[in-house]
C-alpha cells in the first residue's frame, strides 16, 4: 500500500545574468490577497524568462536554496504533452504526468495545462485540486497558477507554481460561474452533470456550483445533492433572509451580482457566512440563476496540535482502489459519498463510495505516523 502523494508546486525566474526577483504584485488588480499576487508575479516572471532564454534556464530553476525551490511553492515546467521537464525532484523529470489525478479523480496535470489554453486570458489560469502537503499524508486543497509560453526553440512550455489551502479569491468564484454559465448556454440541462462532478473544475476549495430555476427549484447543488429537486424559493437563512429569492432576483433582473447570506458548510448543519456570486444563464426559452460562493471565516482554524486529541481518537483509514489510502475523521456519510475532515479541522474532502475498497481503523504504525505528522 502507498500513501497518496501530492503533486506539483511551481515557477521560475532566471536570466542569463542569474536569478531575478519577482516583480511587483500590482499586475493582478482582480486579486486581493498578497500570497495570491506574489505567486502570480513569480510565475509570470518565470514564464517571461523561459520565453526569452528557453531551455538554457532550466538548470538554474532547479538550484537548491534558490527562491524558486521553496518548501511548498516551487517551480516546475511541463510541455503541453504532459512531460515534466523541470521539477525539484529528479524522479519526476522526464516522466509523462498527464494521467496524474488527485484523490477525487481530478486530472491534475491536464487541468494545469488546460488552464493556460485561452489566449483571451493571456494563456494563464488557475487549477484547484487536492494533494498532501510536503511531509504529510493528509490531502489539502492546492491551487496552481500556470502560464503558457513559447521558447526561442519554438517549443511550448507551461510554467506554474502552487499554494496550499489558499484563500478563496472573488476571481475564483466569478471564473467558475462564468465557465458554468457558458457551459449551460451551450449544452442546456445536459451540462448539469458536469457541474456536479467532483473530478471536474467546478468543485474546489469548499466551493461548488448551484443552479436555480426562476421558480426557485434547485436543479444543481454540488455541495448538497439532497437539495436538488426541491423548491427553496421561500427558504430563509438563520437571519430571516429570503436568500433564494435574492439570488434569483440578482441573476435574472440584474444579470449578475453578489449576495451574502448564511448557509451550512458541506458536512455541517450549523450555518456559516457565505459570499456568493450569481449570474444569469439562458438556454433557449429557459433561464437559470447560476452561483458559487465562499464561506467567510470568523476566526482562524485551531492549530493542528490543539485539535490533535479531537481527531486522533476518531481517525479512520480509507483504502482506495488502486492502492492509495487516506486518513481523517469521518464527518458524515451522504448518498454515494463519505466525507473526511483533516487533522486541523480546516478542510473536508469527499470520496465516492465506488472508489473506496475498505474503511478501517489505522494500525498502530499508521497511527504513530499520523500523530507525528501533526506534531
Amino acid at each position: 500500500m502507498k500513501w497518496i502523494k501530492f503533486a506539483i508546486g511551481i515557477a521560475v525566474v532566471i536570466s542569463l545574468f542569474g536569478i531575478v526577483g519577482p516583480c511587483a504584485a500590482q499586475d493582478s488588480p482582480d486579486y486581493k490577497y498578497k500570497e495570491t499576487k506574489d505567486l502570480m508575479s513569480l510565475v509570470r516572471d518565470a514564464a517571461g524568462i523561459v520565453q526569452t532564454n528557453g531551455e538554457t534556464a532550466f538548470q538554474d530553476l532547479k538550484k537548491e536554496g534558490s527562491p524558486w525551490r521553496q518548501k511548498e511553492s516551487f517551480i516546475f515546467v511541463l510541455d503541453t504533452a504532459g512531460n515534466m521537464v523541470v521539477h525539484p525532484d529528479p524522479a519526476y523529470e522526464g516522466k509523462n504526468e498527464m494521467e496524474t489525478k488527485d484523490v477525487n479523480g481530478k486530472p491534475v496535470t491536464k487541468g494545469i495545462i488546460d488552464s493556460t489554453a485561452s489566449a483571451a486570458n493571456r494563456n494563464e489560469g488557475w487549477f484547484h485540486y487536492t494533494w498532501p502537503s510536503p511531509g504529510t499524508i493528509f490531502a489539502s486543497w492546492k491551487s496552481a497558477f500556470a502560464k503558457r509560453v513559447v521558447a526561442p526553440s519554438g517549443k511550448v512550455y507551461v510554467v506554474a507554481a502552487g499554494l496550499y489551502n489558499p484563500k478563496v479569491e472573488d476571481r475564483f468564484l466569478t471564473d467558475a460561474v462564468d465557465a458554468a454559465v457558458g457551459l449551460i448556454e451551450k449544452e442546456g440541462p445536459a451540462a448539469f452533470g458536469k457541474l456536479r462532478d467532483k473530478s471536474g473544475q467546478f468543485v474546489f476549495l469548499g466551493t461548488y456550483i448551484f443552479v436555480d430555476t426562476p421558480e426557485g427549484v434547485e436543479v444543481v447543488n454540488g455541495g448538497f445533492p439532497d437539495v436538488e429537486g426541491q423548491n427553496i424559493f421561500d427558504y430563509k437563512d438563520a437571519n430571516g433572509k429570503f436568500l433564494t429569492r435574492e439570488v434569483i432576483d440578482t441573476a435574472l433582473n440584474k444579470g449578475s451580482g453578489w449576495v451574502d447570506y448564511l448557509w451550512p458548510k458541506p458536512g455541517e448543519t450549523k450555518s456559516s457566512k457565505k459570499h456568493t456570486y450569481v449570474k444569469r444563464a439562458v438556454y433557449g426559452d429557459k433561464k437559470f440563476a447560476v452561483a458559487a460562493g465562499a464561506y467567510i471565516k470568523d476566526g482562524s482554524a485551531p492549530a493542528p496540535q490543539d485539535n490533535l486529541g479531537n481527531i486522533i481518537g476518531s481517525v479512520m483509514i480509507l483504502d482506495l482502489k488502486g492502492g492509495d489510502k487516506v486518513a481523517g475523521k469521518i464527518t458524515r456519510e451522504a448518498g454515494d459519498y463519505i466525507f473526511l475532515e483533516n487533522m486541523d479541522g480546516s478542510m473536508e474532502v469527499s470520496f465516492p463510495r465506488n472508489k473506496i475498497l475498505k474503511v478501517r481503523k489505522p494500525t498502530d504504525a499508521e497511527l504513530a505516523k499520523l500523530t507525528k505528522s501533526v506534531k
